[in-house]
This record gives C-alpha cells, sequence and structure tokens, in this order.
C-alpha cells in the first residue's frame, strides 16, 4: 500500500470527553447552590466543613460508613452490624470509591448509592449516639448529618443520579463498545449523533424543565440509537430490567434480590419518600455547551470538524470498528500505580517492566494448560501459551541473559532521565519562587513603612496618646483615616 493510500484519523478519547462534561456539570450545580446557601451556610461553623462540594460527601459517606475504607474516625462495622438488625430486607447500594482517587464522572455514579441509603445513613447516626452512646459526635459525623438533612444536596444528588441512568452509563457503554458495532453500522465518528441527541434535549430541557424529571423523556434519549443497534438496547434493558441485587449477601434466591436500578428510576421519577419528592422545584435548573472543548468538534448544530452534519459518509464508514481509546495505556499506568502503592520502596524502573509484562501477559505461563480437566470446567489443551513460551528453549535462555546483562545499563539511563525530569521540575520551582519574591517585594517594602509609622510619633502605643490625638483630629473623615491607620499597623 503506497503512501497516498493510507487515510489517517485523529480522534478523541470519548471516556474522557464525557469526563469533561460532568465535571463542568458538578461545578455549575456546586457554584449555583453555594449562591443560594450563601447566608445559611455562613451560619454553620467552619469546623464541620459542610460545603456543597458533592464528591467531598461521597468521601465522607465512605469514611463513615465503607467497610473498605479504613478510616480510623469511621464506623463501618457498627453500619454493617445496624443494617442487618434493623434493614435486613432493604438493599443496601453499594458505595462507589471515592478516597483512592478522583474522576469527573464520580459526581454522577456516587450519587445513586448516597440518595437511597440516605434514610439509613441518617437513622443510623442518630441510632450510633443513642446505642453506642457516642455523645459529642465527631467532625465527620456531624458533617454528615447536616448534608443529609439538605433538601438542597437531596436535589443534587437527584439530579446527578438522573444523568448518571439517562447519560453516563449510556455514553460509558457507546464509547466502550463503538469498535465492535461495526455489523450495526455504527462508529467513532456516530458517537457525534449521541451528542446532538444530547444537545437537543438540553435545550429542550432548558425551555421546559419539568422534562428533566420526565422518565419517559430521559430514559429515551437515545432511542433512535438503541432502535438500530441491537447490543446496546439489550443492554440498557439488562440494566434496567434484568439485573439483580442482593439483598443478603451470598444469597442464590431470587426472593432474596431486588432490582436496584429499576428501584432507583422509580425514586427519581416517581419519589415516594418526601425528602425527594420536596425537590421537584429545585431539580428544574440545569445546562451545556461550550465551543472551547474538544466535544465541540462532534456537534452538529455549529458545524463542529467532525460532527455527522460536516463529514462525509466515507469518513464516517471508515470510523467503523475502530478503537479510539487509550485503554491499552491506562491499564498499564493503572498496573503500575497499584505495583508502587503496594510494593512499598520498588523502583519506578522496576512497576513499570513488571507491569508491561502483567498488562500484555508475553510471558504468562497458561498453567491452565497443564492442570488436568475438571468436571465442571472445559479443556484447556488448546489455549495458545503466551509469546516468550512460544520461543524455542535456547532462545528463552538467550533473552533472559540478554535482560541480565542489559539490565545495568536500562537503570542507568532510566536515572538519567529521572533526573533530568527533577531537574526540569526544580527549574519551574525556582522560576515560581523567584515571581513570588518579585511580588512579595512591595509587600515587604509596604510592611517597613507600617513598621516605621508605628515607632515614629504617628504610632499610637498609650491609651492617654491615642485619646490625645484622636480628640485633636478635625472632624469624623480624619478621626476614622487615623483610627484605620493604626488598626492596619497593627
Amino acid at each position: 500500500m503506497s503512501d497516498n493510500e493510507i487515510e489517517t484519523h485523529k480522534s478523541f478519547y470519548w471516556q474522557h470527553l464525557r469526563n469533561v462534561w460532568f465535571g463542568a456539570v458538578e461545578l455549575a450545580l456546586n457554584n449555583t447552590l453555594l449562591n443560594q446557601l450563601e447566608e445559611s451556610m455562613s451560619a454553620i461553623p467552619a469546623i464541620y466543613r459542610v460545603n456543597m462540594d458533592i464528591v467531598n460527601l461521597y468521601r465522607a459517606s465512605e469514611k463513615m460508613v465503607g467497610g473498605t475504607a479504613n478510616y480510623a474516625k469511621g464506623d463501618g462495622k457498627n453500619f454493617v452490624y445496624f443494617k442487618n438488625k434493623y434493614h435486613p430486607t432493604t438493599y443496601l447500594y453499594p458505595l462507589v470509591r471515592a478516597c483512592g482517587g478522583t474522576r469527573q464522572d464520580l459526581c454522577v455514579e456516587g450519587a445513586p448509592s448516597i440518595l437511597m441509603n440516605l434514610p439509613m445513613y441518617l437513622q443510623f447516626l442518630h441510632w450510633r449516639m443513642d446505642a453506642c452512646g457516642t455523645s459529642g459526635d465527631g467532625i465527620l459525623a456531624t458533617n454528615l448529618y447536616l448534608n443529609f438533612k439538605s433538601s438542597e444536596v437531596i436535589a443534587q444528588l437527584r439530579v446527578l443520579s438522573i444523568l448518571h441512568i439517562a447519560i453516563c452509563m449510556p455514553v460509558r457503554w457507546l464509547a466502550g463498545k463503538k469498535e465492535s458495532l461495526l455489523d450495526y453500522d455504527f462508529g467513532y465518528y456516530d458517537m457525534g449523533k449521541a451528542l446532538d441527541i444530547m444537545e437537543s434535549a438540553f435545550m429542550e430541557i432548558i425551555d421546559d424543565p419539568s422534562k428533566f424529571l420526565d422518565e419517559d423523556y430521559m430514559m429515551g434519549l437515545f432511542s433512535e440509537i438503541s432502535d438500530k443497534v441491537d447490543p446496546f438496547k439489550a443492554y440498557l434493558e439488562y440494566m434496567f430490567e434484568e439485573k439483580l441485587g442482593n439483598i443478603v449477601e451470598n444469597t442464590k434466591s431470587d426472593d432474596d434480590k431486588v432490582l436496584p436500578y429499576d428501584q432507583l428510576r422509580a425514586a427519581v421519577f416517581y419519589p415516594d419518600r418526601d425528602d425527594i419528592r420536596r425537590t421537584d422545584a429545585l431539580c428544574r435548573e440545569l445546562a451545556f455547551r461550550d465551543e472551547s472543548k474538544a466535544t465541540a468538534q462532534y456537534l452538529s448544530s455549529i458545524g463542529g470538524e467532525n460532527s455527522l452534519g460536516v463529514i462525509s459518509e466515507s469518513k464516517r464508514k471508515a470510523g467503523l470498528g475502530k478503537e479510539s481509546s487509550n485503554s491499552t495505556s491506562e491499564s498499564l499506568h493503572g498496573t503500575v500505580t497499584h505495583l508502587m502503592k503496594v510494593s512499598g520502596t520498588i523502583r519506578l524502573d522496576h512497576a513499570a517492566g513488571d507491569g508491561m509484562l502483567q498488562t500484555n501477559g508475553h510471558v504468562d505461563r497458561n498453567v491452565s494448560q497443564y492442570i488436568k480437566k475438571n468436571r465442571k470446567k472445559a479443556s484447556n489443551e488448546n489455549e495458545t501459551p503466551s509469546l516468550f513460551f512460544q520461543l524455542p528453549e535456547e532462545l528463552r535462555i538467550t533473552a533472559m541473559i540478554a535482560a541480565k546483562r542489559g539490565a545495568p545499563a536500562l537503570r542507568k539511563e532510566h536515572n538519567v532521565a529521572l533526573k533530568l525530569q527533577k531537574e526540569a521540575d526544580l527549574r519551574r520551582k525556582r522560576i515560581e519562587h523567584e515571581k513570588n519574591l518579585e511580588n512579595a517585594k512591595e509587600e515587604y517594602i509596604k510592611a517597613w513603612d507600617l513598621i516605621d509609622i508605628y515607632h515614629s510619633e504617628r504610632g499610637w502605643k498609650k491609651l492617654s496618646q491615642a485619646r490625645r490625638v484622636y480628640n485633636n483630629l478635625p472632624g469624623e473623615p480624619a478621626r476614622l483615616k487615623a483610627v484605620k491607620e493604626q488598626i492596619t499597623i497593627r
């Protein structure tokens, strides 16, 4: 194939684009509620750290009631006891891991569990003080109690839960599966169709906010795509109509299971809880479009260069069956991060090498082929061994000898690269420090001027001096100016 026959397509990672949307939504909701509650929040002591940052609420909840947070001031074990004793037939929505890091779609993914478990959490906080005798409870519990009692917080959770099931889950599936949808004439560039649908829907919601709380409208946003792409339709039906959750751990009986996403849909669109019903009016405030973001390239309404309204049919078809994600590199990064955390003093290059081997599986022994057939499992005799074990024994030995001999040079090269990176980081910090010094010089000069004033006759050092000078000043403006100056120099 000649160079003229090769066509290159530049693509963006749709999972990251989706995260940018929800990052903007989180910020907009946070700022809107902060403006509305500025006066009320000023009355809450700062020590309780109450704010409208929803991800902070997820982290606080995980610390208090999460079974795996390992937070010294949390009470996950008592919560499990409380739930099993007083709510044995209530489904407990699993918390999303928020303490181990952050990602922008966490704001919507974490909302359903807090919203649905909230009555149980409130009862637990009461029970904890009464039954466990924790009078004068700590900052964490008080923070959660104040948040859980707030209609504004519940409204925020409700809005984000709707966005999760109506937008995040469908778009996440399409973004992750688009390269396998060739048979359904859906590919990379067709993701722009989902974006056009969303933009049109949110424009309508701005004109008629009640549509945001309309289940048929919100949950049917992508019906045009699901009618065309059968696996997508099957996924939505499974998640909302078939997927079961255990009320009791490790149960095998369907009688002890529920449809968690079906219950969530009913709770956000047809609430029977008073705390959720009271948020109807507050939930009708929302919106988004930013031409500076990469997402704008896929919007047909503004002529985005990669939108379906602009690209040719041949270019659209060229995107069918093509992977456009960085899942491979992200998998490697995740493996290396895990190794750095659990291995203590491991070197970065060692963790990276081990991570590459684990991710790529080049030296996997495929031990299952050496194990006798289990009566309940199919035979593994036809499984292909990994790349390293496909080599002849002589080449495997040669590769190991070469790796051992080359290891010192690679370590040295890594050390040099790491040193250059640290030097560049130090240069950046030095430049920032010099800038801060320049800014501080003027403040330093002003401070010395105030010190000189204090030690001069203008500085009031005794009460008698202050009264004498104050009474001799002509008029209130001069007196006010003098008092302000004395406050400033102190």
